[in-house]
Order: structure tokens, then C-alpha cells, then sequence
């Protein structure tokens, strides 16, 4: 509680910096915007709990069964990126990564009706399927990766829409050897249960050992804020419990996590292909939207990549109140470690030309 209480603050504190920056006095601030924006998580926070509890059961199981159904013929060692909403300058150069040899699906999270249309224009041998929620809303990650998980009886994997492969042979490796769970990009690892263990940013699913997970232990990928007390000797005998959750550094498990521990204590195991460094990039933390001065570098330089001048009209407000790159230049501190980002940054957007 107390770790999302000081990333609150943090992300709060950075907003009204930016705010600052433009010129808004702190009367407005205090007065008009905060209380807005607060409303608007509030609302956010209520209709995700809806979607998540209603509106996924009956609005869109069925449909997303019938979608599939008309997708029979690419199922099997396919993948999924889930779409949030502002986010397809992020997307569009990385779908171009992959090679068109993988089936990729598209499944809308509460975005705008004008990236549906971009999208079913733009990537028109991509399957899409567009989740229903309420307006200005989306599901939750792991309600989400529930719809995938139940309704698929062929291994599938997951890719973020804000993660770059600059080496596809990632996709030439995805055979499941004895004992193997799924297969991961990016590693995690538990030192006091030394567990590792690979992230949802990148994950290939053996299915049929994850059903068998879910099934036994009837868990499945949400996050789970209370570990269920039937499952507790077995975690402990991992060292894993309410003081040491599978990722150390919350007090929760995380999407996933909890079939993950689960899957460890019936001895499977977790591969974490093998990458160098400059193979890939996850930019990270895109869906939730941040303030930093640094998202606002990012987002420009992939709209002044993308040669849709649409895309920057539309998204204008994720750099606002900067015209370009080289004035969010002027504003960034001269300290190394975020010299050293925009400098990768800059290589990263190089890559992507």
C-alpha cells in the first residue's frame, strides 16, 4: 500500500511540475484541473472494476469465442498485443518489427473508435478484435489475459505494444522442451526464493500446462491482493508468501504471478530466451501514461518518425506544450543517468528509421 502510495505522489508531483511549465497558475491547478483529473481516475478505477466483473462475462466471452472461431486457420504459436488507448506511435513501428510470418491479433482495450479505423486501414491482414467496455474506460491487464488464456487450446504468446525485437529469431524458438511453462525476453529475478522468471512484456504460453495450473489450483492471471490461504503452505514451501511476494518489490501478485508461483511448485519451469542486449527495447510504463519530461521526449521522436501526420494531430496533448524534440531537449536536466536515456532514446529511433 505504502509503495503505490509514494507512486502516486511521485506521478503526481511530476504532472504538476509540467503543468507549471506551461504557464498554469496553481489557482487552476488547485482549483479546476486537479479535482478533475482526480474525478476522472475515480470513474476510471469504478468502470474498470464493471468491465472486469460485468462486462467481460456477458459482453464479451461470447463474441471473443466467435472471433476466434473465425480465426481457426491462424491459431497455433500466434500472438496477441493488447492495444491501449494513445499508444499507436508505439505500435505501429513495432508490429513492423515482427516478421509476417507470425500471426498477430489485435485486441482493442478501450480505445477510440478513430484508432479502430486506423488500425482496420493501416494493418488489414491483422486480426482485430475490440473489447467492449464502458466509455472511456479499459480492462484490466489480467481480465484481459484471462479472455486469451480460457479460449485458446493451441500455444499463443504475448507482446507488448511498446516493445521493439529488433532480432526475430526469438520467434524461430518458441519449442517447448520437458517441464517448460512458458517462454520469456525479459527476466525477473527473486533472491530470496531464487526464482527467476520472465515478465508478461514478452511470454509464449505452453497451454496445456498453464490450463492444467489454473484448473488444479483454481487461480487464474489477475492480480491477486490476498494470497488464497489454501495456496499458503504450498508458497511457503518456496519461500514465497506475505512477506515476499514472487516480485520482491510488491505486496501483491502481479498479473500472472501467482499461476507462475504455482507452476514452480509443481517443479515446471520457465526458459528466458537467450538475448543480447541490443536485441530488443521495452519502453515501458506507456499505457498508464506518465508526465516526465522523458515520456514527453519519447512521444514526440516516434511522432516525428511516423510519416502520418494524423497521428500527431491526434496525440498532440502527449507532448503539449512542446512543438518538437529539440525543445523538450532545452528542458531536460544536464544529470547523466537522463542524458544517458535521451541518448539511448536517440538510438532506439535511429534503429527504428
Amino acid at each position: 500500500m505504502m509503495i503505490n502510495l509514494k507512486l502516486y505522489i511521485r506521478r503526481l508531483q511530476t504532472w504538476y511540475r509540467k503543468e507549471r511549465g506551461k504557464g498554469i497558475g496553481l489557482f487552476a491547478i488547485l482549483v479546476y484541473m486537479l479535482p478533475r483529473i482526480l474525478a476522472v481516475k475515480a470513474y476510471r478505477q469504478l468502470a474498470t472494476v464493471a468491465n472486469d466483473q460485468i462486462v467481460d462475462r456477458f459482453c464479451n466471452q461470447k463474441r471473443f469465442i466467435e472471433f476466434q472461431t473465425t480465426q481457426q486457420h491462424k491459431l497455433g504459436d500466434h500472438f496477441y498485443t493488447i492495444v491501449m488507448p494513445n499508444i499507436l506511435h508505439f505500435l505501429v513501428p513495432s508490429l513492423k518489427l515482427i516478421p509476417r510470418k507470425v500471426d498477430v491479433f489485435l485486441i482493442l482495450n478501450g480505445t477510440a473508435n478513430w484508432e479502430e479505423n486506423y488500425l482496420r486501414k493501416n494493418f488489414k491482414g491483422y486480426p482485430i478484435f475490440k473489447l467492449n467496455n464502458f466509455p472511456y474506460s479499459s480492462m484490466s491487464h489480467g481480465t484481459v489475459l484471462n479472455l486469451l488464456l480460457r479460449n485458446n487450446d493451441s500455444n499463443f504468446g504475448i507482446i507488448d505494444h511498446d516493445l521493439f525485437l529488433f532480432n526475430p529469431q526469438i520467434f524461430d524458438d518458441l519449442s517447448f522442451k520437458k517441464d517448460e511453462c512458458v517462454i520469456g525476453a525479459f527476466k525477473l529475478k527473486n533472491t530470496k526464493a531464487q526464482l527467476s522468471f520472465p515478465t508478461t512484456h514478452f511470454m509464449f504460453f505452453n497451454i496445456k500446462r498453464i490450463h492444467r495450473i489454473m484448473t488444479t489450483y483454481e487461480i487464474d492471471a489477475r492480480q491477486y491482493k490476498n494470497i488464497p490461504r489454501r495456496l499458503e503452505n504450498k508458497l511457503a514451501e518456496l519461500k514465497i508468501g506475505h512477506q515476499n511476494y514472487l516480485k520482491e518489490y510488491l505486496n501483491y501478485f502481479d498479473t500472472f504471478n501467482l499461476i507462475m508461483a504455482m507452476a514452480f511448485y509443481e517443479k515446471l519451469s520457465a526458459r528466458i530466451a537467450e538475448m543480447r542486449p541490443d536485441d530488443l527495447f521495452h519502453v515501458g510504463a506507456t499505457s498508464c501514461g506518465t508526465h516526465s519530461i522523458y515520456a514527453t521526449y519519447i512521444n514526440i521522436k516516434l511522432l516525428e518518425l511516423s510519416t502520418d501526420s494524423s497521428l500527431s494531430s491526434k496525440y498532440s496533448n502527449l507532448f503539449a506544450p512542446f512543438k518538437d524534440s529539440k525543445s523538450v531537449i532545452e528542458h531536460i536536466s544536464g544529470d547523466r543517468s537522463g542524458l544517458a536515456y535521451i541518448a539511448q532514446i536517440d538510438q532506439i529511433i535511429d534503429r527504428l528509421t
